[in-house]
């Protein structure tokens, strides 16, 4: 069972995984950019699942109990390290929830009567079967209607990294290291992760770096920093402190650290190593401050 073993220190769990793909949900207008990398709110949930199941078994939790939970354990900001990587786009199958809700109306009696034609459409094609049984046949005006819009095509944007990516928690509970090892996925069931490393790192030992400009391929909310080049501007579900707000977040391009300049007023920046090498990461300062 999970102890909660909160104090009034800080700690950076630094967990080094390896993660071929990601990819979000497909959006509701295709051909709109996917996010490259996992949102805050991802990694919090990747982190929770194993604390979850260990605590409530197989009972699920909404978001918002999730994130009542993460604060509760001490979660107080988790920022993401990618490898080097590059986004392209694949069409897939999707499920429309509007179509869905269709579906659920969508009786027996018409899945028992209509079965015969929908495995025909599916093995022939909607044109044949149309030729064959009319335009106006039941079946046929079932699966236009509600099937074909329910499992359309859709574009997914899907990221693929090549190397170690890192996820830096910012905790007051350095027992959520052992769950930082169960972590098995980031997002989509498909997203499979391998953990390769976890450290726990005291930050009350490690001192706040005195620089204002440095690279660095953590991604860093817009609001605590004065200038970043090398990196695009996306939208995410951020979290800090137990609060979930929108953010506009830094992210290094695909092959390329950013170069950043932070706010020291609103972040504060400790650098570790990783792969023998200088890497920082930003902290906004609130999080100390409410630690």
């Amino acid at each position: 069972m999970v102890r909660s073993m909160l104090n009034s220190k800080l700690f950076l769990i630094l967990v080094s995984i390896d993660l071929e793909t990601f990819s979000i949900l497909p959006p509701y207008v295709l051909g709109s950019r996917n996010i490259p990398v996992p949102m805050p709110t991802t990694l919090i949930g990747a982190l929770l699942y194993p604390v979850m199941k260990d605590k409530y078994g197989d009972h699920e939790l909404d978001f918002d109990e999730i994130y009542k939970e993460a604060q509760g354990l001490g979660i107080r900001y988790v920022t993401f390290r990618a490898a080097p990587y590059l986004s392209i786009t694949t069409l897939e199958r999707a499920t429309s929830i509007t179509y869905q809700r269709r579906l659920m109306k969508m009786n027996m009696e018409v899945i028992k009567e209509c079965i015969d034609v929908f495995t025909e459409i599916e093995n022939y094609g909607l044109k044949t079967v149309e030729e064959k049984y009319g335009s106006k046949n039941k079946c046929i005006e079932q699966y236009k209607e509600v099937i074909l819009n329910t499992f359309a095509i859709s574009s997914r944007g899907i990221t693929v990294f090549s190397g170690t990516s890192y996820i830096a928690y910012i905790v007051n509970n350095e027992n959520l290291a052992k769950y930082a090892w169960q972590i098995v996925r980031i997002g989509r069931k498909e997203d499979l992760v391998v953990v390769r490393d976890v450290k726990v790192l005291d930050l009350n030992e490690l001192k706040p770096l005195d620089i204002s400009a440095f690279n660095t391929r953590f991604y860093v909310p817009k609001n605590i920093v004065r200038e970043v080049s090398y990196a695009s501007l996306w939208r995410m579900m951020n979290y800090l402190n137990g609060d979930i707000r929108d953010d506009d977040i830094y992210v290094p391009r695909g092959l390329f650290n950013a170069h950043v300049v932070i706010d020291p007023d609103k972040s504060i920046v400790y650098e570790v190593s990783i792969d023998g090498m200088r890497e920082f990461v930003i902290i906004p300062r609130e999080v100390v401050r409410n630690a």
